[in-house]
């Protein structure tokens, strides 16, 4: 798997990381299981700080997408897309109560809401 780092984005680069490593997981180029490089070989790749791949990898470990081993290195959890598919519903749900929040705004009926939804869908297919 290769990160693409950009450095002119307002993205901090640690969070670029962390984001293609979970894109990754959820394409399925990684899998349960698999190793991921190290931090000092991934910083060195990106040249970037091993202090902002940790960052990235904290973060990783705290979502429950990766753990370390002491002397063997750094992988992809077996229950890494149970832990993935939660945050995407809870970023769904987030998102939801933003419409929820837009559409009370606009004073538009949940017919209207519904109708809206149904219209998007259908151009998705």
């Amino acid at each position: 798997m290769q990160i693409i780092i950009y450095k002119n984005k307002n993205i901090p680069i640690y969070e670029q990381i962390t984001q293609q490593i979970k894109d990754a997981i959820l394409t399925g180029t990684l899998r349960p299981g698999d190793p991921i490089l190290s931090i000092r070989v991934l910083a060195k790749q990106l040249g970037v700080s091993v202090i902002t791949v940790q960052r990235a990898y904290d973060e990783l470990t705290k979502a429950g997408l990766i753990e370390t081993l002491l002397a063997k290195g750094s992988y992809i959890t077996e229950d890494c897309n149970t832990h993935l598919q939660a945050e995407l519903y809870d970023q769904l749900q987030s998102s939801i109560d933003k419409v929820i929040h837009l559409a009370n705004t606009l004073q538009l009926t949940k017919q209207q809401v519904v109708d809206l939804f149904q219209t998007q869908m259908n151009d998705v297919e």
